[in-house]
């Protein structure tokens, strides 16, 4: 449910041109509001992270600004653009496209799989939930540039930067895992 809604959300935030539509943010957030099946419900944690997150963007314009500012990826990112949007492979990816998947990557939930390491992942959750900005310039980065550049701090004034390039591989681990499905295909 988080991933399809945060990929929905985001095909109908960003208009076809590739802006953000602040009209449609306030329609979202009023249905997330509304909607009966979520009402009668707890509300978890990712529904009030999805609320505060698309108010801060209905708020926040040099955040809109930023997202509006993300360019077509490097060709290293282009598949990860496609898969977050479920595009075919055969699809030229737009700034339209990957402005939309940095959005669905910010309005998505974010936590540890199976496969990953949790140190990095905690700093990741870190950046997606408290840093959007950040985590906005980030993801730019690494479609745009296929890397990440950091400055690194040695010691009293020494500094070095470093690029940390995309990693287009995922954990076989991850592709491997047994499921079990009923005669009626429920997992």
């Amino acid at each position: 449910w988080h991933t399809e809604t945060a990929r929905r959300l985001a095909s109908c935030l960003i208009k076809g041109n590739g802006s953000v539509d602040g009209d449609a943010i306030a329609v979202a957030i009023e249905q997330l509001q509304r909607d009966f099946h979520r009402t009668q419900l707890p509300r978890g944690p990712y529904a009030e992270r999805l609320a505060r997150v698309l108010a801060r963007l209905g708020d926040a314009a040099a955040l809109r600004a930023r997202l509006e500012s993300i360019k077509g990826p490097a060709p290293a990112a282009a598949d990860f653009v496609r898969a977050t949007l479920g595009l075919s492979p055969t699809v030229a990816v737009t700034d339209t496209d990957a402005r939309r998947a940095v959005l669905a990557a910010l309005l998505a939930e974010l936590r540890q799989d199976a496969v990953g390491s949790c140190f990095a992942t905690s700093l990741a959750i870190k950046v997606h939930d408290e840093k959007p900005d950040q985590l906005l310039s980030d993801l730019k980065a690494l479609l745009e540039d296929g890397k990440l550049t950091r400055t690194l701090h040695l010691g009293h004034d020494a500094r070095a930067t470093a690029d940390f390039p995309l990693n287009p591989s995922i954990g076989l681990e991850e592709l491997q895992q047994p499921f079990a499905a009923d005669a009626k295909g429920r997992v």
